[in-house]
């Protein structure tokens, strides 16, 4: 039954972008997480491999006012380090303000199903927050001994609350301290936290992390309207991948993790922008991908090793996808099954499986 009902696409592409082996390549397909290879890549061309993050911290009487840019990877940890260095971790602090107004009022996109929870998490959505929005449901597992992606752990009700709150326990504040918005400008900042977009994109492609190329995708649309929302990052995102000379017709976007079923995408279309990164020279993003033993690829295709293979997984209920690069050969490939009855782990073997054959089918020597 899982057969019959399985939509099998792939495209393996040669070092030209020459297609070698192909089937129902022209496909929409869900991509699940491979579309963070189309966002993530967008955002490193046009906002620059060298672009940072900037969060100010400012103190005005008994408020810290909090604005800039977003923190998408700010942890309890480094925040404690800003507050001490920076001389604000004051016990008389009363509230904490936040100028949270570059993006939109929706925390959550369309189509995110909660089918899909067993292969996610997701916070919600908005620019200020600490431990990617979420607490550990193990005690002391976000005590930084541990990366946040290999604890257990549920998203946080209100970010902002949340954020109140850490800096009132680091602090030891006298008092409870309040939190609020703030929409005036603020006065030069005491301390300005940078977070560089390359950390912030190694984090997103190594570990799947839903929760900052949300961030990232919506901060798209407000660096070129100041406004930030899913709807203009999607459709900056598509006509970037127009601009790259790509076809872009049969791809809809809807946000940038791949958690939505609204998103589509074809084999044909992310081989193709697989190849596109390389042509373009940008070697350094296609690296940022997971290899074998590393982040979401850790105890996967091992034997795919010593071919320098880089691609980014992708996981949801009935669904799984690969799309990425071997070096040696030089080839670049996508892989998706929609609709299979199967399993998680049986889809990925299935993958893996079917890039392995390709391999061997054409003559490719792997390890062991």
């Amino acid at each position: 039954m899982a057969a019959k009902n399985m939509i099998l696409s792939y495209c393996f592409r040669d070092s030209n972008g020459d297609i070698i082996e192909s089937c129902n390549q022209t496909y929409p397909l869900l991509p699940a997480s491979n579309i963070k290879v189309v966002s993530g890549y967008t955002a490193y061309r046009m906002l620059g491999r060298d672009f940072e993050f900037r969060t100010d911290f400012s103190l005005h009487d008994k408020d810290m006012l909090i604005h800039g840019d977003p923190t998408p990877l700010l942890s309890r940890q480094k925040l404690r380090e800003i507050l001490v260095a920076s001389g604000l971790d004051r016990k008389d602090l009363e509230r904490v303000l936040f100028k949270d107004d570059i993006f939109d009022d929706r925390e959550f996109a369309d189509g995110w199903s909660i089918e899909d929870i067993g292969f996610c998490y997701q916070a919600r959505v908005v620019p200020f927050s600490v431990d990617e929005g979420c607490y550990c449901k193990e005690q002391g597992g976000c005590d930084g001994s541990a990366p946040l992606h290999d604890v257990a752990k549920q998203s946080v009700n209100d970010q902002l609350a949340n954020f109140a709150r850490e800096i009132s326990s680091i602090v030891s504040a006298n008092n409870e301290i309040e939190y609020g918005r703030f929409t005036h400008n603020s006065s030069n900042p005491h301390f300005v936290y940078r977070e560089s977009l390359l950390d912030i994109l190694d984090h997103i492609e190594v570990y799947s992390c839903n929760f900052s190329i949300e961030v990232l995708t919506k901060y798209l649309s407000y660096r070129k309207t100041g406004r930030g929302s899913w709807e203009d990052s999607a459709e900056i995102i598509s006509d970037y991948m127009k601009s790259l000379g790509l076809d872009a017709s049969g791809i809809r976007i809807v946000d940038g993790s791949g958690l939505s079923r609204s998103n589509l995408m074809s084999t044909e279309f992310l081989s193709d922008l697989a190849h596109k990164i390389i042509e373009n020279g940008d070697n350094e993003f296609m690296k940022l991908l997971p290899s074998p033993g590393r982040g979401t690829l850790r105890g996967r295709l091992d034997k795919l090793s010593n071919l320098g293979l880089h691609a980014k997984t992708g996981s949801l209920e009935y669904c799984g996808s690969l799309t990425g690069y071997l070096e040696k050969p030089g080839v670049f490939f996508s892989i998706i099954i929609n609709n299979s009855l199967e399993n998680g782990k049986k889809i990925i073997n299935k993958i893996d499986n079917l890039l392995v054959d390709f391999l061997g089918r054409n003559g490719i020597q792997l390890e062991g």
